[in-house]
Order: structure tokens, then sequence, then C-alpha cells
């Protein structure tokens, strides 16, 4: 088996400063531990698990709770976690409540009886597992929830948001240059999704900034199949028959636009001289879509190397102080699906 003296002695540094490079302590240089980690990586060492719990109280695992496996935003996110987690030796403990309330609530309940080292979540509200949030709180137990709602004020939970707010004003302010006025959004699991309502919130208040009050209620709610592509496929007969007048239209994720996209091909519109759409996310998707897809970008690395910072920092940390907010910058990024309002 190899051993951290092992790893010392091919690295060419003493098995203190191998022991720190592997558990990501800053006093090491990062071209050291850069180097530590290849050779540990290249001689297959592998930490003494048991021996680490007994002599730290640790269990070097951490708790990553996602929505759902299928979604591509989060499995980026998650990957960026999962290495950095290891390159600080630290392994993932993944589960999924697939947008079930009731299985989000026990999945947060299970990471505090296991006793892992804190979790890392998806949350779809946090107003029915604030209880559990808590705990995790008052166990000196890191939680950093992303996607973190804007209105969440006094829940002790550390969190990273979105500022959604310029992005979808940057949506508006460009599909107002183009000269549309009728302006719809499309979303689904409004009732389960806190960051589906902010996104419905901001987008009605960025109409009325804009003096565009009465398309503010241009919102169409369509229930969700579990597959977002599906749901925004469908979305398109009923977009058209509510709103016949719209001649743009922001969908919930990229996926939902993808759908739209297809079903009004099939029903002879043309995007975008028919009907602009815009996404959010920029999956790889926005950009093999043909038209390829005006969206909101944001970072799944930059937000899942900001998650894995702030548990580490919380977990070093001996006193516990205010929760830490850290809301990421988004942008548009305007691609072909976007085009000049259709006159008449």
């Amino acid at each position: 088996m190899v051993t951290l003296r092992d790893v010392a002695r091919e690295t060419g540094t003493s098995y203190a400063t191998v022991s720190r490079a592997l558990n990501g302590k800053s006093r090491v240089s990062p071209v050291t531990q850069k180097r530590v980690l290849e050779v540990a990586r290249r001689l297959g060492y592998r930490p003494n698990h048991a021996g680490r719990v007994l002599q730290s109280g640790k269990t070097n695992t951490i708790g990553l709770i996602l929505p759902c496996y299928g979604d591509p935003h989060h499995n980026e996110v998650a990957q960026t976690i999962q290495e950095e987690a290891w390159q600080r030796q630290h392994e993932l403990m993944t589960v999924s409540f697939e947008m079930d309330p009731n299985r989000e609530r026990t999945c947060l309940a299970n990471m505090l009886q296991r006793k892992c080292d804190g979790v890392i979540a998806y949350l779809a509200r946090l107003t029915p597992v604030e209880e559990l949030i808590r705990r995790f709180w008052e166990q000196r137990l890191p939680c950093v929830v992303l996607g973190l709602p804007h209105d969440v004020h006094d829940t002790p939970v550390d969190g990273i948001g979105l500022d959604l707010v310029a992005g979808i004003e940057q949506v508006i302010e460009h599909l107002v240059g183009l000269g549309h006025r009728r302006i719809a959004m499309v979303v689904d699991r409004i009732a389960s999704s806190g960051s589906i309502r902010d996104r419905v919130l901001l987008f009605r208040a960025g109409l009325r900034r804009a003096g565009m009050q009465d398309c503010s209620r241009n919102i169409l709610f369509q229930p969700s199949t579990g597959d977002t592509v599906q749901d925004g496929y469908k979305s398109a007969d009923r977009l058209l028959r509510e709103y016949p007048d719209v001649t743009a239209v922001i969908a919930m994720d990229d996926r939902m636009a993808a759908g739209m996209i297809r079903r009004l091909y099939e029903l002879g519109r043309k995007v975008p001289d028919d009907i602009s759409i815009v996404g959010t996310d920029d999956m790889w998707i926005a950009r093999t879509l043909v038209p390829s897809l005006t969206t909101i970008q944001f970072s799944p690395e930059k937000i899942g190397k900001t998650a894995i910072e702030i548990f580490f920092d919380r977990l070093d940390r001996k006193t516990w102080e205010q929760p830490k907010r850290i809301v990421l910058p988004t942008t548009l990024v305007v691609r072909e699906s976007t085009g000049p309002a259709k006159s008449g």
C-alpha cells in the first residue's frame, strides 16, 4: 500500500509538506501542491479513511444534493465540485431528490444522520427545510446552498446566487432594442423552485421598469413532465394560442427553448423572423441549435469552485459569524435566435 512517506520520497519533500498539500492547506505553494497531487495520483495513493476519522473527528466526506441527475448544468457543477473535493482528499456522497419535496427533506435529514462533514445542495425551496438547515448551522456543519433565492435573509446558511437581475435586464434591453413590445416568459415547476420564482419576479419587474406593464402578465406556466425539452415543445402550442401577438419569448432554460424552437419550426413559424427566443444557462445545446440560441450565460465551473471555497473556509473556522452569500455575475450572449420584431 502506498503511504504518505512514499509520496514524500518521490517528490523530494517532507512528510508534513505532503500531508498539508493533500489536505489543501494554504501554507503549501501552488507549485508544490500540484506536484504532490500528480505524484499521489500516479502512485495510486489513497488516504486511510478510518484512521483520519479517528484522529480528526472528520469523515472527509461531503454530501452533494442535486434536484435531478439529468440536468446538464447541475452535472457540470457536480463535476467541478468532485474534482475540487478530490484535490482536498474529500469524497462526495451524491444524492438526488428528483424535484420531490419529501425526498428533498429526507436527503437533508440523511446527511445529518450520516455525519458527513457538511453538505452542498441545490434546494428547490428553503422554507420547508429551514429547520434542518438551522441544525447544520447549530452543529457547525457547513451547508452551502446553490441557487440561493434573493429573498432569503434570516436563514443561517451560506449560499451562492446568480445576478439574474442584470441578466434579465440585459435580455429585456436587447429585445426592446430590436423593436419587441410583446414579450412573454415560459416556465415550469413554478410551485417548487425558488430560482424559477425569482426569474418570474425579475421578468415582471424588468418589464415594468421598461414601461411595459401589460407584458408583465405574459407568463405561461407549463406543467412539468420531468423532460424540459418536451415541456418546451408542448408549450409552443399553448403560447401561440394564449399569446398570439407575442414576438419574443424568454424560456426558463436552454432545453425548454430548444423544445419550443423545434415545435415552432413544425408549425411553420420561423425563429427569429416570426418570433425571437431567449434561453437561460448557456448549455452546450445553445451553441449547437439551429438557429444558435441567445441566452443568459453563467459559469458552472465558477459555481462549483466557489461552493468548495465557501465549504472549506467554513469547515476550518473555529468561530461562526454571519452566513456568507456570494452573487456570481451573468451576461447575455447574443446569437441567432433573436432578431428584429416582426412588423404588423
